[in-house]
């Protein structure tokens, strides 16, 4: 199949298409051949010293960052394996072959057929379709635009819900600058999105056009104006772009400025909104986020505000203007690092310059307020005019205050415009006091320290470029202990989560099944629970759909539900049997298990799913339907510490999965 690089290379010299690149690369994830953590190292090791188009650059880096999200406490993006259908009375759990890639001449849910393959990247591709029905009706426009999800990215745990969620709410967003969303829908196991199809070109071709070295500000702004109008539109409405970049803004052949791409739109948090109107799709979390037009908020995990997008409109106005982007395309919170400053640029008045420097702020607080606002103070005026004012209002405040910011220190964020340019008084805000850090700075060595050593939680973290990014399991205030500790160190910068919360009552498990996870990962046992699906509640009194992958090694394998009422019902070995030596060369569905205990009989919450594999069987005794959960954690652990003592670490090997019950119509 090829090493990693021979990949890269032919998709530099133009021998591979992107798509055909980003096959190949999910491959490589999928057999095996490569931890995902390796390939997502070989691939920004190549990419750091290529020369790519920006387009195919942001992509390289959104299938990077997916390699690194784990679904599961044991899987890293790995696919299911294909399944045939299973025979009349097998009742296990049918998993979906991976897709392969899309084609023109794919017909999609027996009426979109794929036409023209319109652009890649990580989180799917795109083709123009043409729409059977539409062309039926004789539509004078039969065709569509259909985004079809990657692979990688419909397997992330909470992908499909929390998409179709935003997707929902991009159905309601109507204005003639903000591209129509027509549907959300899936044909069997591959999820797509419809929506108006564009004829022209984006705003990132207009950028890439060779020789290109900025256009005259009267063109900007009748391009911005209308994006100005889209994204205020959107954040009237409660919700933020969160992925606004060139290639996200589109101008038709008959001049139309389009903003594209509000499917994954987030919901701003408001204050005194319940938890159901907020959303659980977190473009950090599953990559989609494009580092390079990110604000440092956005990349560090927080609540989506709509000075998000006016960072990121900035930077699009800023290579519209000069051909350059501000920060030299790196990651917000790698420029401020660095304290990058964006170079000046010439034609653009004082005022007007003070207009993009402002909402190029790395800090969200001296960011400007308001879409508006900012393209309002780019707009020309003549001399004493409103540009006259806006200096003398606005820029003579914002550098008394940075003068009192150098003497006082503790003041910042003071420059907050409202309308009508009067600024708000400055509120002296003390930074939290973190704890004193180790004086030569968080390491890989030390995060992984803890984030193994926080309690109640399966939390692995990366570290690039002073930029952690957690993901896994934790219980809520666990989580946030975890992270307090870490932005304790000095050369931390930002922090992205992708942490599952774990609920309390299960602590006590998670504590033991954790080092059991990591031991499943490092020995090679590649013990999987494939089933049920995750986020999908299971109704009360449903039989629980199990499939169990592996192990690779041949062991003896105890499965348990741990109900959230504290109790623990035993599924296999059924009770009164024996544990048998199983290995990979079978796979254990709901029928190898005890049926009294498949049916969730206990009050509706987050139930957990366990399997363990050991050399040696865990009890001598057999074990009965149900027990407490508290004596039974209690004889594992010593069971555990027993083999481990004999076999050695990483002898016994783990994986769990969270059930959710939800109670009966």
């Amino acid at each position: 199949m090829g090493k990693p690089t021979d990949h890269f290379s032919a998709l530099a010299g133009g021998r591979i298409s992107l798509t055909e690149f980003l096959a190949l690369i999910e491959r490589l994830a999928a057999d095996g051949t490569y931890a995902p953590e390796a390939l997502a190292a070989e691939l920004r090791d190549a990419l750091a010293a290529a020369v790519l188009p920006p387009d195919v650059r942001d992509s390289v880096e959104d299938e990077i960052r997916l390699l690194l999200v784990a679904p599961n406490a044991a899987e890293r993006l790995r696919p299911p394996e294909p399944a045939s259908p299973a025979p009349a009375g097998d009742d296990r759990t049918r998993i979906v072959a991976p897709l392969r890639s899309p084609q023109a001449g794919d017909v999609i849910k027996n009426r979109f057929v794929l036409e023209t393959n319109l652009g890649a990247g990580g989180m799917g591709t795109v083709f123009k379709a043409l729409d059977r029905v539409r062309q039926e009706a004789q539509d004078r426009d039969p065709y569509v635009a259909i985004k079809l999800l990657s692979d990688a990215f419909r397997r992330l745990e909470i992908s499909a819900i929390a998409l179709q969620r935003e997707a929902k709410k991009a159905l309601s967003l109507s204005h003639p600058n903000i591209i129509r969303v027509y549907d959300f829908d899936k044909d069997g196991d591959l999820t797509f999105m419809t929506m108006e199809y564009l004829s022209g070109r984006s705003f990132d071709r207009i950028i890439k056009e060779s020789g290109f070295s900025g256009l005259p500000l009267a063109t900007v702004l009748e391009y911005m104006r209308p994006v100005a109008d889209a994204l205020g539109y959107a954040h009237s409405r409660g919700l933020v772009h969160s992925d606004f970049k060139p290639s996200n803004v589109f101008v038709t052949d008959d001049g139309q400025v389009k903003v594209i791409d509000f499917g994954i739109a987030r919901a701003i948090r408001r204050a005194g909104a319940s938890d159901a109107e907020q959303t659980v799709f977190d473009p950090s979390a599953l990559g989609a986020l494009t580092l390079p037009y990110a604000s440092p908020e956005q990349i560090a995990g927080l609540d989506p505000d709509p000075r998000d997008d006016i960072f990121a409109a900035a930077c699009v106005t800023y290579e519209l203007l000069s051909g350059r982007h501000p920060f030299e395309r790196k990651a917000s919170a790698t420029a401020r690092a660095q304290s990058l400053v964006p170079a000046r640029i010439e034609s653009l008045s004082r005022g007007q310059w003070e207009a993009l420097r402002q909402a190029l702020a790395f800090d969200r607080t001296a960011r400007t307020p308001s879409i508006k606002a900012f393209v309002d103070g780019l707009t020309e005026a003549p001399a004493g005019g409103r540009n006259g004012r806006r200096w003398t209002q606005v820029v003579i405040p914002a550098l008394l205050a940075l003068s009192i910011a150098a003497v006082a220190g503790a003041w910042y964020g003071c420059l907050v415009p409202i309308p009508g340019f009067v600024p708000e008084r400055c509120i002296p805000i003390k930074p939290p006091k973190p704890p004193p850090p180790p004086d030569d700075g968080l390491t890989q060595e030390r995060l992984s320290s803890l984030t193994h050593g926080a309690e109640c939680a399966l939390v692995e973290g990366t570290l690039d470029d002073g930029s952690v990014q957690l993901f896994g399991f934790a219980e809520p205030r666990r989580r946030e202990e975890l992270i307090a500790r870490i932005k304790g160190y000095k050369n931390v910068i930002g922090i992205g989560t992708a942490v599952q919360a774990v609920p309390e009552q299960h602590c006590a498990a998670i504590d033991l099944m954790a080092p059991l996870v990591r031991s499943n990962q490092r020995g090679g046992f590649e013990l999987m629970i494939v089933a049920p699906p995750r986020g999908e509640p299971v109704q009360l009194g449903d039989a629980l759909p199990v499939e169990i992958r592996g192990p690779a090694i041949q062991s003896y394998v105890y499965v348990d539900y741990f109900r959230f009422d504290g109790t623990v019902v035993h599924l296999l070995p059924r009770p009164g049997q024996r544990p048998e030596l199983r290995s990979s060369e079978g796979v254990i569905v709901s029928r190898d298990l005890d049926p009294a205990g498949l049916r969730l009989t206990a009050s509706a919450g987050e139930g957990l799913l366990t399997v363990i594999a050991a050399p040696e069987p865990l009890f001598a005794d057999n074990r009965p339907t149900s027990v407490g959960s508290e004596a039974y954690l209690a004889s594992l652990r010593e069971a555990v510490a027993r083999i481990e003592r004999a076999y050695g670490e990483n002898s016994v090997a783990a994986d769990f999965v969270f059930v959710t019950g939800a109670n009966e119509p």
